[in-house]
């Protein structure tokens, strides 16, 4: 499927519509849709010609007006879907040094290279017979690789009996065509080469586009919205998606036995996780009641513990460094943001241990997922950091809201010894801090990308949290607010704190990759509703037991469901 004019092709099943494909499309053939002689057109100031069943250039002269933008001068470039060439021509006569500019269609490479003949470029262009890569040799590296993705108009009805073949194919299994390209252009790009695709947000499938995006591991950043100029087009260049999670390099070879008890495995890792981030709140605040007296104190111990024990992890993985790279310029190339993350652990780590013994546990939790949830749909909304841009849907908003009902309904204002108004302040404290988790996430990711392993990151953060910690529990000492320690009631559970942080990080590194993001977030929200509901019935960890009414379960309830329906998509 490789139509460059989807647009001029449908206009032309329709005489009437002969005007409106001059406005939108600049120059077009006169033998518009089944020429059966040579046609010529101009594209960006540049006459081509057309031969008979290779699809004219219609939007071609967009992308020239960007050939400074993204043409790699001096450098090679490989075009998908090259048509009669235009593109591919233009790039070379701006200065690209070598352009191959490949098409399905068989007559198209005799059509590109007279064009580049036409303008004495054929020693630097070669068209090439290729259904996606299919032609194109391992060995071959380029700088720059492009597509102009074609798509069909939803607002234009046409019968797919009267369309070409290669718009037929457009819409065939999925994509599958995209879904090829984005899956093999890593394989054929230079070190520091970059890969292009323009698409329709309105015309296309958008969904779908997306899907695949994150299928094969890219993220689609706006380089520039042609709608400018008329057509509702935008040009994206492709990055690798930022991810924290270990490749699941072996699964192929396991077994559907081995596959099954791996998949059950990550199931059981997903709930303890859920439970392990709930008793370490519980566990860290019965140390500062009995113990250190100081909420900063209890963050540097947990910090410390979870510290340790992750770099334990780290060393018995032994991921390594790429040789050729030093250790001290790898350090180098991380961006100053990446280490940011390890400010953010402390906030939650402390916020629930101040809060937790005033809201009780599934208060305090269900507003930390709230947060959680809500900080993830902006930044998918946004792409912050390189995430892949999702839009919000209605389903996602309405199990925002639903989980903000059942945390609301959790909460215990008659029993509690608090005003209402600190109730909301605190759990809206508990959402802030919950807020940190996806951001820290995607920091992590990013250091984990450059130190090549996910457990050495984490310790990388942990060692930074711990740090900063113990500087912020220093200057409040210094500045009269004395650290009391009493350790004749320690006792040695109440040192775990970090060991079930770190629990939980493991667990999200290793089930993620098996379950799925969602499957996963769905499990691990509902062990915390679970356990965190049991702990407060049974006042776990020596705080105060709550009532198990009826309301409070219907809010658990309703907030595992919606949960749930904020993983789900259309």
């Amino acid at each position: 499927p490789q139509s460059r004019c989807s647009l001029a092709m449908a206009l032309c099943h329709n005489e009437s519509s002969s005007l409106e494909l001059k406005e939108t499309c600049g120059t077009c053939i006169t033998e518009t849709q089944h020429h059966e002689r040579n046609a010529e057109v101009e594209q960006g100031g540049m006459l081509f010609i057309v031969h008979p069943a290779v699809v004219c250039p219609n939007m071609a002269y967009h992308f020239m007006k960007l050939g400074d933008s993204f043409y790699p001068k001096g450098g090679s470039m490989l075009e998908m879907g090259s048509g009669c060439g235009a593109i591919a021509v233009h790039a070379a006569v701006s200065g690209v040094k070598r352009v191959l500019a490949i098409d399905f269609v068989p007559a198209a490479p005799a059509c590109i290279r007279e064009n580049a003949q036409l303008y004495r470029v054929d020693d630097k262009v070669e068209g090439r017979l290729s259904d996606v890569f299919a032609a194109v040799r391992p060995d071959e590296k380029f700088d720059v690789i492009f597509w102009n993705y074609p798509f069909l108009l939803d607002g234009i009805p046409r019968r797919r009996s009267v369309l070409p073949d290669e718009e037929c194919g457009i819409e065939a299994n999925g994509q599958q065509p995209l879904k090829i390209y984005c899956r093999e252009a890593k394989q054929f790009l230079e070190p520091d080469g970059k890969v292009f695709v323009s698409y329709s947000k309105t015309a296309g499938d958008w969904e779908g586009f997306l899907a695949i995006m994150q299928e094969t591991g890219w993220t689609a950043h706006e380089f520039w919205d042609l709608s400018q100029d008329g057509p509702q087009v935008q040009l994206y260049e492709l990055r690798p998606e930022i991810q924290l999670d270990i490749p699941a390099q072996s699964e192929r070879s396991q077994s559907p036995l081995q596959s099954r008890v791996m998949t059950a495995f990550s199931a059981v890792l997903s709930s303890t996780a859920g439970v392990c981030i709930v008793s370490q709140s519980g566990i860290n605040a019965s140390l500062r009641r009995d113990c250190l007296k100081s909420p900063f104190a209890t963050s540097v111990v947990s910090f410390t513990i979870g510290f340790l024990a992750m770099t334990i992890l780290a060393l018995l993985q032994r991921p390594g460094i790429p040789r050729k790279k030093d250790i001290n310029d790898t350090l180098r190339e991380i961006p100053w943001y990446a280490y940011l993350g390890s400010c953010l652990g402390p906030i939650y780590v402390t916020t629930a241990i101040l809060l937790v013994e005033q809201l009780g546990f599934a208060a305090f939790q269900l507003s930390v997922n709230c947060g959680q949830l809500t900080t993830s749909l902006v930044i998918d909304a946004t792409g912050f950091l390189g995430v892949s841009q999702r839009k919000p849907t209605t389903l996602r908003c309405l199990g925002l809201l639903g989980l903000a009902v059942g945390a609301s309904l959790t909460l215990n204002f008659d029993n509690s010894h608090l005003e209402w108004w600190r109730v909301v302040l605190y759990c809206l404290v508990a959402a802030c801090a919950g807020s940190a988790f996806p951001v820290q996430a995607i920091l992590n990711a990013i250091l984990a990308k450059h130190v090549c392993s996910p457990f050495r990151a984490t310790s990388m953060s942990f060692l930074g949290g711990t740090i900063l910690i113990a500087i912020v529990a220093c200057l409040f000492t210094f500045a009269g607010y004395a650290v009391e320690f009493d350790m004749q009631k320690a006792q040695a559970w109440m040192f775990t704190g970090g060991l079930c942080g770190m629990t939980s990080v493991f667990a999200h590194i290793v089930g993620i990759p098996r379950l799925g993001a969602a499957a996963f977030t769905c499990i691990f929200i509902a062990s915390q509703v679970v356990a965190a509901m049991i702990f407060d019935a049974f006042g776990a960890f020596e705080l105060e037991p709550r009532q198990t009414e009826v309301r409070r379960v219907l809010g658990a309830l309703l907030a595992v469901g919606c949960a749930i329906l904020y993983q789900l998509r259309k």
